[in-house]
């Protein structure tokens, strides 16, 4: 069972490997333009990109709208200062820590119906 602090482990990952691979805050790593031309000789080269962040980011994506903002920025943003995030995001500090535990529950039900649905079906999988 994901937990608070679980999510938290998670989204530090996950942040580290966004801020990484380029996709910097949701922005595309390469034009539409070049998602249509064809590869021709070159190979397509995976970033290991692990399941765990492809989980997180699933989840994240299904997050609503004010709670993707709130994780973006305790994450994804260089400001540490609690005040100042709440400044940027236009909400008091008492808020902003709602916002921010609203969101990591969230991120908890959504990964853990997720897993125990993936877990369900490689149980069934086993057994046939």
């Amino acid at each position: 069972m994901i937990d608070e602090s679980a999510v938290v482990s998670r989204l530090d990952r996950w942040a580290r490997i966004k801020m990484q691979s380029g996709d910097k805050l949701g922005y595309p790593c390469e034009s539409a333009f070049r998602k249509l031309t064809p590869f021709g000789g070159v190979q397509f080269v995976d970033r290991g990109v692990d399941l765990e962040f492809q989980e997180t980011e699933k989840a994240f994506r299904m997050l609503p709208e004010i709670p993707q903002l709130v994780i973006r920025k305790e994450f994804l943003s260089t400001c540490r200062n609690e005040a100042a995030k709440a400044y940027q995001l236009g909400v008091s500090i008492r808020t902003l820590r709602q916002y921010r535990r609203s969101a990591y529950q969230m991120m908890a039900n959504i990964l853990n119906t997720h897993l125990t649905h993936g877990a369900e079906k490689m149980y069934k999988s086993a057994m046939l």
